[in-house]
């Protein structure tokens, strides 16, 4: 829930404490010690609370050292006694968190300090080695540093998924990248089998985690970040028919909004302002009114003094909607 938007959660306490709704449990799950702002997610329990709907609250936290030596027994097909040494080892460098757990197994298997030996049937490993491996105490951190050892063609597509959002089309991965640089079907399965991405079905492809998009997003240098953005929303727009356009309208302006520092002449200016118009315009279609203003506001921000000479139609267009979507919100000034 740390990345809904305000009016998702709405909709959520609506559903919840709608009398008419019987028999409904819903599941949620979020991160209290996220840097995403929290109170939108208090206020919403607490006005669900308030209707007399019973909350439960379950903190989950790091997975215990024995429950490593289960997971490891059972994943390497070994006697607990013979995993012990690794599963305290892995338990101690990675805190028992379970993505960072599972991510330093596979470091392991890929650095050669865990194998399958085909002599003894069964799987070993070097303690001392691993013991001396070095590890950030960062999840994050420490996959995008598995991912640098990565081909550049790979690296490359797992920077361009992480601008993509959470999930993505194998139609927008086309129409983002370069052909020359990475070969579309070669990376998708390797991701995949890598545990990166995951298939949803019919072309279509999530993170395995959000904390996994983090590091592929990690690998684009910080000063690189803004014309990477605005490269990937440009040639989305540039391949994208007319008639396709608010199909993938969404990412296209999210990735050219965080691209606007790169721009340079009015017409960029009124390119990047029509397209947040048209999102915005979208988004009240979707009575996502938040999300809409935040395009509306981007796209009044690239309208300069000159513009209502030049592109009245658009000034206005931008101004007026803008005016109605803050009025819903309740955003009166």
């Amino acid at each position: 829930l740390q990345w809904a938007d305000e009016t998702s959660l709405e909709v959520i306490s609506m559903m919840i404490t709608e009398p008419d709704i019987k028999y409904c449990l819903f599941l949620c799950t979020h991160r209290i010690e996220d840097k995403m702002p929290q109170h939108r997610m208090k206020r919403m329990f607490q006005t669900i609370q308030e209707q007399g709907v019973s909350v439960m609250s379950i903190k989950i936290g790091a997975i215990a050292k024995d429950t490593v030596n289960t997971m490891l027994s059972e994943t390497l097909c070994l006697p607990p006694s013979l995993c012990s040494p690794l599963s305290s080892t892995i338990h101690n460098r990675t805190g028992g968190i379970i993505l960072f757990v599972m991510n330093f197994l596979r470091s392991l298997n890929e650095d050669g300090l865990l194998w399958f030996n085909l002599s003894t049937r069964r799987w070993e490993y070097d303690i001392v080695g691993i013991q001396q491996k070095e590890v950030s105490a960062d999840v994050v951190q420490h996959m995008s540093q598995r991912m640098t050892r990565l081909p550049r063609s790979m690296q490359f597509g797992l920077k361009l998924c992480s601008c993509l959002g959470a999930s993505f089309d194998v139609n927008a991965l086309r129409k983002g990248g370069p052909s020359n640089e990475f070969d579309v079907e070669e990376f998708l399965p390797f991701s995949v089998e890598s545990g990166f991405l995951r298939e949803d079905g019919q072309r279509r492809y999530s993170w395995a985690h959000d904390q996994v998009q983090q590091a592929a997003y990690a690998l684009i240098p910080v000063g690189k970040r803004e014309s990477f953005h605005l490269l990937l929303g440009s040639r989305m727009f540039m391949r994208t028919p007319a008639e396709e356009l608010t199909k993938t309208i969404f990412t296209i302006v999210v990735n050219m909004n965080q691209g606007i520092g790169q721009l340079k002449t009015m017409a960029q200016f009124h390119e990047v302002a029509r397209l947040n118009l048209k999102a915005g315009k979208k988004a009240m279609t979707l009575s996502s009114f938040d999300s809409a203003a935040k395009y509306l506001l981007v796209g009044v921000s690239l309208i300069k003094e000159e513009s209502w000479n030049s592109e009245y139609d658009l000034s206005l267009g931008l101004y007026d909607t803008v005016c109605e979507a803050l009025f819903v919100i309740g955003d009166w000034e």
